[in-house]
């Protein structure tokens, strides 16, 4: 694994946060490609076998490539969880939902974070929205490779703090008589 990488996965990764402390084994890696016909990228194995399954550090959001309507405004999104033992385990429920050109590498608020394992899609990180409407928004490109994807990683502030009277409110004129009915009673 290239040190940059490294630093950067030590940066974002939370480690005191998982699902236990258990690593993948080249041999296991083996195992499952050879079961499943594919070819994992050398960049995400190696990870694999040096990280475990955990959370990434609040605040940090990664830059997408391809945006669809579900993508935040300003571009950028966030992973929740990145997987290790569940990338082996649950692969077969999701094939069976979503095919076996992209795998799911870790979790972000109900979507997935994939890694392309097959044809055009080999080595490149996506993002799978689960409540796409629209078929061709359904996976955005991320990042080219999983480096780039880690290394994109960029720690933002959060500015969901507001100041209360800045808020406004638009209400529906039902809403606004229900409203003031109650506050007559």
């Amino acid at each position: 694994m290239i040190e940059n990488v490294r630093s950067k996965l030590e940066e974002i990764l939370n480690m005191d946060v998982n699902n236990g402390k258990q690593i993948l084994t080249e041999k296991v890696l083996s195992v499952f490609e050879e079961k499943y016909g594919l070819s994992l990228p050398d960049e995400y194995k190696a990870f694999l076998t040096s990280f475990y399954s955990c959370y990434v550090r609040e605040g940090y959001y990664y830059p997408m490539k391809e945006r669809s309507s579900l993508t935040s405004e300003n571009g950028m999104e966030v992973i929740d969880y990145f997987y290790n033992t569940e990338f082996i385990n649950d692969v077969d429920n999701f094939i069976s939902l979503w095919g076996n050109s992209v795998l799911p590498i870790g979790r972000a608020a109900g979507d997935y974070i994939c890694i392309g394992v097959q044809e055009k899609y080999y080595g490149k990180i996506y993002h799978l929205y689960h409540e796409a409407v629209n078929e061709n928004e359904t996976i955005c490109l991320i990042a080219d490779s999983f480096d780039e994807f880690i290394l994109s990683f960029k720690k933002i502030n959060d500015s969901s703090k507001y100041d209360s009277k800045k808020i406004k409110l638009k209400l529906s004129p039902e809403l606004l008589e229900s409203l003031k009915k109650l506050q007559d009673e």
